[in-house]
């Protein structure tokens, strides 16, 4: 199979969901698989933003364009026989207005989650930021850790893949991604910060 890379950074203007719809027949004339960038409502809100700091992932409004917009465009590639890869970023997220302040996941079937500061790895900066404030020490996950245990994300939150909440939220957002919107598969971004076996599970 050949696969397209249908963004780069800083694209927005030119690969839009509403964009690459309208070139949809001729991407599935020579492609058979198609991938798009983060998908989910981020850090930054819209604008130029790439969505490599997630912070609603339920939310599929971003600097690409709006829900319907995305499945139409998937809708599109498939009716040209075009598999669609989504990319999935679930080593870390953003905040919603403090370090450990998270927006509530609702995956409608496959549950709703509300993360808290307790899902978040014990080594990330929100235990020992000076300006956590109140939110420091929260953190009880396990270590971060994946590539030689060194590869903790300073510039978002880290999650604890050990808790079982955390786990049961990310089947729940991949189920979701893929059952309801349509994606055929994944991306794993930054998948060398959390450990190897956790993509396996998931």
């Amino acid at each position: 199979d050949v696969m397209l890379q249908a963004f780069y950074w800083n694209s927005h203007g030119e690969t839009k969901w509403s964009q690459l719809n309208s070139q949809a027949a001729d991407i599935g004339e020579t492609f058979d698989l198609v991938w798009l960038p983060p998908a989910s409502a981020a850090e930054g809100g819209g604008g130029m933003n790439m969505g490599y700091h997630p912070w609603k992932w339920s939310s599929l409004s971003s600097s690409w364009g709006g829900l319907s917009e995305l499945i139409a465009l998937i809708k599109s590639l498939h009716a040209k026989d075009c598999k669609v890869i989504a990319d999935i970023v679930i080593n870390h997220a953003g905040c919603k207005s403090s370090w450990c302040d998270f927006y509530e996941q609702n995956f409608g079937e496959y549950g709703v989650f509300q993360p808290d500061a307790s899902w978040i790895a014990k080594t990330d900066e929100l235990n020992n930021a000076s300006d956590a404030g109140s939110c420091k020490g929260k953190a009880t996950g396990e270590e971060d850790g994946g590539y030689n245990m060194q590869d903790n994300y300073g510039a978002a939150r880290d999650w604890a893949h050990a808790k079982p909440e955390v786990q049961e939220m990310m089947k729940a957002y991949l189920k979701w991604m893929k059952n309801v919107i349509g994606f055929d598969g994944w991306r794993y971004d930054y998948a060398q910060g959390f450990k190897g076996h956790y993509i396996n599970m998931y």
